[in-house]
């Protein structure tokens, strides 16, 4: 019988013709019109044998404190200060993408400078117990969630991060006047703010074998409420024309004079 195993065919084409025996051996069908193909198909098919099941290796959760260590939180800070946190808002302009109030992935970044899992054997509870420690305050009362267990080639960790911070004389005021203001104010308009920041933060990350991910497909992992409101203390004059104006903080009855407030989420 002639074969693909001897002659001048199978040393021109052997590679065409192994891609082709293993596309029609798996689908069980008969190469057309060629009966090389067919008989060698014919003959050898019993000689294939199953392939073994891929052994999965444990999750390396040292990785873990490497990847909370690296970029993502810096970049996360630069493209949130680049595409939402630069627009300008009342009284605040485009501070919340320069002042630490709002940074709040660096804060997050500089906390987990303090985060080590040491060189032995690293297991959910001492990640759990580090994060706990780490990154203290900003953790919620509901702790770290741990999806799976030691051993598994995927352990997931799920934890909402907040906090409230007031920054009392903080923020410069933007009166936005844009060029060729009618009004030119003749005061000291740095640290003229009380800026509020709430916010919450939903991190989930995990190891998956030799693989450190973070989760980012949430669309509202991230959201921040800005409050800002002039000191109680602040006055001052500026110029409208031919009049002075006499500039200060809302001394009515209401419970935030002065007040701007924004959501933010990302």
């Amino acid at each position: 019988m002639d074969t693909c195993f001897t002659g001048e065919f199978c040393r021109k084409h052997l590679k065409n013709l192994a891609g082709r025996l293993l596309t029609f051996l798996r689908s069980g069908r008969d190469c057309p019109r060629d009966r090389r193909c067919r008989d060698v198909g014919a003959e050898h098919h019993t000689s294939l044998e199953p392939l073994e099941p891929r052994l999965m290796l444990s999750a390396d959760l040292q990785l873990v404190e490497s990847g909370l260590k690296g970029d993502f939180f810096d970049q996360l800070q630069a493209t949130m200060n680049a595409g939402v946190l630069s627009a300008p808002v009342p009284l605040l302009g485009d501070q919340l993408a320069t002042e630490p109030f709002g940074q709040i992935a660096a804060a997050i970044r500089s906390n987990l400078d303090d985060f080590s899992l040491g060189t032995g054997n690293v297991t959910t509870g001492l990640v759990r117990q580090r994060l706990l420690t780490a990154l203290g305050d900003m953790v919620v009362s509901d702790g770290v969630a741990v999806l799976g267990a030691d051993g598994d080639s995927e352990i997931r960790f799920q934890l909402t991060l907040g906090g409230f911070t007031l920054y009392t004389a903080a923020g410069s005021l933007d009166l936005a006047l844009g060029p060729n203001a009618p009004l030119s104010p003749m005061l000291d308009l740095d640290e003229a703010l009380n800026v509020a920041v709430d916010w919450t933060y939903d991190l989930t990350f995990g190891v998956r074998e030799d693989e450190f991910f973070i989760v980012t497909s949430d669309p509202h992992e991230l959201s921040m409420d800005v409050t800002a409101d002039l000191r109680g203390d602040f006055m001052g004059i500026g110029r409208l024309g031919l009049f002075a104006v006499w500039i200060q903080a809302d001394q009515g009855d209401y419970a935030q004079p002065s007040t701007f407030s924004t959501p933010t989420t990302a």
